[in-house]
């Protein structure tokens, strides 16, 4: 698997009392181009391309990979909330601190040997530092089936992901965890902004005047149709819109999007991978994710072709959760003090709706393992009276938000015009009924970014049937039969499936009488992703059994 560092750098390092042979392990796992940017008594930073540097009030930063236009920042919250850049800060000869942006976007991981705190922008280098056999983090497999991995969790219980808008310093001689709240979770409600404000503040984010041509990744649904209105109306650039299939057996959003493009005047571009498309990208998917996904795959033969191309690319990720509506909001405004409970009962429930597919005892495992994670996201938004909105910002970081920085980037250019600091402050301000529970505030909005386009057909839409489905690529035999054989290759795995699951694992003739829509199809994937991440790194990890199977 070549990854070529063209648009985001990677970037890796040391902070504190660090082992010299700790730390050339770690740069000689890094990819090449790698040179050292900076070195100190306490600090040291690898990257494939020079960071971007600021300095201010006796402070000299460090950033890279800035997710937000603006000043250069002049202080480190400044650059991780303002910019939404990754950085380390030099504040004395003696003293140094790493950190993340205020959304958790960045890829940012850690991990600690005695007094010396490693850090990588992919968790893989950080594995072979030393010869100590690491172990597995059943919280974050979990919460993978679940949700995805999330608050500071990865695959491995020694490594961690920085959290949202924290830093980690080390100073008089010791290492010391830092954080600070964004400045959109201190709005009030106050005065509700219209729908022609939040229009602009989004168009705002959308790049008007560039000479490099901007992709937009056109789907059936509002999010990205909404970018694509912007970047047609309210900019000069040289624009195309970009499709693929989503696997879904249904195949909406290849003829929706379609309609969307010629009604803007968009050129059109569909890739439409063949029916063993997920069998031959699955691996390398799951490889450039580093196993923190089991979704995405569909997703990959677009990647490629935009890694082949100079163009920026648009993405539509956190309009949908910014702007629509889901229908507990009305539960959790008319009880707040079980806001939490409310939420997490319907993510959980999503997970666990037929019997047999898990053994006995496994919801409830789950259940506790994953539970503590989503604590631990809320929690620092509890005071915010919209946190559920932000909540899901969070979730969405470690899933969805995985595409554009680990699939389409570190090759390509992407940009998230919904997240950007004014348009999260804006929002900020938005009660959560305030979105309408017919999702009335973004039908507003687009119909005053383009009213002939805003009332096409989308997948928030009834839609046509399709009888007999499409079949998936990713419930072809020949898929089937590599995610059961990767269960059934290890005894970790198949104990955590019930009855109907095992009987497809074991029965070819059952396995292939699949449907397009099928409850073991997901628990399927998830169980092959942790199968092949245990065959991955089987020599790195000490003994284990799977604590809910």
């Amino acid at each position: 698997m070549e990854i070529s560092y063209r648009a985001r750098p990677f970037v890796c390092g040391a902070l504190g009392r660090w082992d010299a042979a700790a730390l050339s392990r770690l740069v000689a796992a890094a990819p090449e181009g790698l040179t050292r940017a900076v070195r100190t008594p306490h600090a040291e930073l690898w990257s494939t391309a020079a960071p971007e540097r600021w300095s201010a009030a006796g402070s000299r930063g460090f950033s890279w990979a800035p997710g937000a236009a603006g000043r250069r920042p002049r202080s480190w919250p400044d650059a991780a909330e303002r910019r939404l850049a990754a950085g380390l800060v030099l504040t004395g000869r003696d003293e140094a601190l790493l950190h993340t942006d205020a959304l958790g976007l960045q890829e940012l991981y850690l991990r600690r040997i005695g007094d010396g705190l490693y850090f990588a922008s992919r968790i893989d280098p950080l594995v072979g530092l030393d010869e100590q056999r690491l172990h597995v983090d059943w919280s974050a497999w979990a919460n993978l089936l679940v949700t995805a991995a999330l608050d500071d969790q990865t695959p491995f219980e020694e490594i961690r992901r920085v959290r949202p808008a924290t830093a980690h310093a080390f100073r008089d001689g010791r290492h010391q965890p830092l954080s600070f709240t964004p400045g959109w979770l201190n709005v009030e409600p106050g005065e509700r902004p219209d729908p022609g404000e939040l229009v602009d503040v989004v168009a705002a984010a959308v790049p008007r005047r560039l000479l490099r041509r901007v992709s937009i990744s056109l789907s059936g649904g509002w999010d990205s149709r909404f970018l694509a209105m912007l970047l047609k109306g309210r900019t000069r650039n040289r624009s195309r819109a970009l499709s693929t299939s989503n696997d879904d057996g249904l195949e909406h959003d290849l003829r929706l999007s379609e309609q969307v493009a010629a009604a803007l005047g968009l050129p059109y571009e569909a890739v439409i991978p063949g029916p063993e498309g997920w069998l031959e990208a699955h691996a390398e998917v799951r490889r450039r994710l580093e196993y923190q996904s089991w979704q995405h795959t569909w997703l990959y033969p677009l990647a490629q072709l935009t890694h082949q191309r100079d163009d920026i690319m648009l993405d539509g990720f956190g309009g949908d959760v910014l702007f629509r509506y889901k229908g507990y909001y009305a539960d959790i405004d008319r009880d707040r003090a079980h806001g939490r409970d409310i939420m997490w009962s319907k993510v959980i429930a999503a997970r666990f709706t037929h019997d047999g597919v898990y053994a006995d005892g496994v919801r409830g495992a789950v259940t506790e393992l994953s539970r503590p994670a989503f604590d631990r996201v809320a929690e620092p938004l509890l005071g915010h009276h919209a946190w559920p909105v932000f909540a899901r910002i969070g979730f969405a970081s470690r899933s969805v938000g995985m595409s554009p920085s680990l699939l389409f980037g570190p090759e390509t250019d992407v940009r998230l015009p919904f997240i950007q600091p004014d348009v999260l402050t804006l929002a900020a301000r938005l009660p959560l009924g305030a979105r309408g529970e017919s999702d009335d505030l973004y039908r507003t909005m687009m119909s005053l970014a383009n009213p002939q386009v805003a009332t096409l057909p989308s997948t928030n839409d009834p839609q046509p049937k399709v009888d007999p489905p499409i079949p998936r690529r990713q419930a072809s035999p020949a898929a089937l039969a590599t995610m059961a054989q990767a269960i059934n290759a290890r005894d970790e795995v198949r104990p955590f499936f019930g009855w109907s699951l095992l009987r497809v694992l074991d029965d070819e003739e059952v396995r292939n009488r699949q449907g397009v829509w099928n409850p073991t199809l997901y628990p399927l994937e998830w169980g092959s992703l942790l199968a092949q991440w245990l065959d991955r790194y089987d020599s790195r990890l000490a003994p284990t059994k799977a604590p809910f199977a």
